[in-house]
């Protein structure tokens, strides 16, 4: 009888054989996986593409038509998205808060798997743009300088606007933002509001701060010597703004229920509201009423 045997070499030989295949089958596997979860993101990124579009496009409308007198909603026709036929109902919801004042314009997109919320808001100053004191304060429809000593000029505290502290927190983009983040990001057209601490805030020395924006706080504010900054800029608290040495804003709003103090060399273009403003030596200011008009922020997702 002729005895057939498998040598151990043989046998190792078998299992690398195996072993192999077991791996290759799982790489494959994982490649299949990985492709499927990558088209499955770009399918997410194009509709939500879409989703962006379609919130543009339904701002556009309702901006160049007049806004409602009261608060409103609309449930619109359902969208189908691509790709995959994803049916969305879109919802329009418009919000006025008149003791800031503010509008606020909310495209909410539902769907099977996703709920989209954008929005827009039209921000007035404090008592809206039409206010007197926006139209007859001495820092907000007139130019003026001091070039000798300190000057505390009083205007007229007792006709200031209220301001509506829940309102801007309930509306707010993001809290108020960090040095790091302004200094990598700027302002984005947003409303950024009190930090939960709910302290004083502070922009640093020397900051750049670029963008539009709205910074509120409950607290004092205060601007860091030779800090700049270009584009339109609101800065509202309920007690008091300080603007140190050397600080240049070129397009600004400083309200403050309390009291104002700018330093020496400050140069500001804008409108300046308090209930008394002191200023340092060689201060400049050119007024510019314009700042105190509706500021519209981005389009962003909530």
């Amino acid at each position: 009888m002729v005895m057939f045997t498998r040598s151990k070499s043989a046998g190792i030989v078998l299992l690398g054989f195996v072993v192999t295949l077991l791996v290759v089958a799982a790489l494959s596997h994982l490649a299949f996986y990985a492709v499927g979860q990558t088209l499955q993101m770009q399918q997410q990124i194009i509709r939500q593409q879409q989703i962006e579009c379609l919130g543009q496009s339904l701002a556009a409308v309702v901006e160049q038509r007049p806004w409602p007198t009261v608060s409103t909603k609309w449930t619109l026709p359902e969208v189908i998205l691509q790709p995959g036929q994803v049916p969305v109902q879109p919802l329009l919801n418009i919000t006025l808060r008149p003791t800031v004042p503010l509008k606020s314009l909310e495209i909410q997109v539902q769907g099977e798997e996703l709920d989209w919320r954008l929005q827009k808001l039209v921000v007035e100053p404090p008592g809206g743009a039409s206010h007197s004191i926006y139209q007859t304060g001495i820092f907000a429809s007139h130019g003026g300088s001091s070039a000798t000593a300190q000057v505390e000029i009083s205007t007229g505290g007792k006709s200031l606007p209220a301001v509506d502290s829940t309102g801007y927190s309930m509306y707010k983009r993001a809290f108020l933002p960090s040095m790091k983040d302004l200094h990598d990001y700027g302002l984005q057209e947003q409303l950024y509001a009190t930090m939960t601490t709910r302290s004083v805030y502070k922009i640093s020395a020397n900051a750049r701060i670029d963008g539009n924006g709205i910074l509120y706080n409950d607290k004092s504010i205060i601007v860091g010597r030779r800090s700049r900054a270009t584009g339109k800029l609101w800065l509202i608290t309920l007690e008091d703004i300080t603007v140190e040495d050397g600080v240049q804003l070129a397009n600004v709003l400083l309200f403050a229920r309390g009291n104002i103090k700018l330093g020496a060399n400050v140069r500001l273009r804008g409108a300046i509201v308090g209930r008394t403003v002191t200023i340092g030596r060689g201060f400049r200011f050119e007024s510019a009423p314009a700042v105190t008009q509706a500021f519209v922020t981005n389009l962003a997702r909530k």
